[in-house]
């Protein structure tokens, strides 16, 4: 079968970021009774699964599940975090020029990622404007590695998962279960070599 369709993963691939040690964030933040685990499932399960017009509103999710609804110094950090996340970001722009490449082809192009909503200034800047679809995970609430997530992709561009590609980053969360639909995949780290 033809490739039609080539499905970059975003986090990892076409940027990279600074996340920053999350247990000094909890630290700094005096959370000593949140563990990483915790937090990181709480951040996905609000931010990663859902949109917010506001991002106050996530955030006060985040704290309420937290228990930390009445910790002011939390929210606040967490809010700073969010809204500066494009200076976390350093954009790979081999991976960019060449998913931009791949469209200008004749490739469909799109960005399958677990994501929460993108700052539109950073969807500009890598040209996300310019491709054939964005999936992201806060609109889609669908979570890689769910087969739902790749398949969804291929239903919307009305593709068989034998005619798409994904370079991705994740073996577990992208390589692997892109294969299982029967997608074939690629770990972009395999390409820059």
């Amino acid at each position: 079968m033809e490739i039609e369709l080539v499905i970059f993963d975003l986090f990892g691939v076409l940027f990279r970021v600074n996340w920053g040690d999350m247990k000094t964030f909890l630290l700094e933040n005096d959370l000593n009774d949140i563990n990483e685990k915790s937090f990181n499932e709480a951040f996905r399960d609000i931010f990663q699964l859902h949109r917010y017009k506001d991002l106050k509103a996530g955030v006060e999710l985040l704290a309420e599940r937290l228990n930390q609804k009445d910790n002011l110094k939390f929210k606040m950090a967490e809010l700073e975090f969010l809204r500066n996340f494009k200076e976390r970001v350093e954009i790979d722009y081999h991976a960019l020029s060449f998913m931009h490449f791949l469209k200008h082809s004749g490739f469909k192009v799109a960005v399958l990622s677990n994501s929460f909503q993108l700052d539109i200034s950073i969807e500009k800047e890598l040209g996300l404007d310019k491709i054939d679809g964005v999936f992201l995970s806060c609109d889609t609430k669908v979570l890689k590695p769910d087969r739902e997530a790749f398949l969804n992709v291929c239903r919307h561009f009305g593709l068989t998962p034998q005619n798409c590609l994904l370079i991705g980053e994740s073996q577990n969360k992208d390589i692997i279960p892109a294969i299982e639909v029967g997608m074939k995949a690629v770990s972009y780290k395999e390409i820059v070599k």
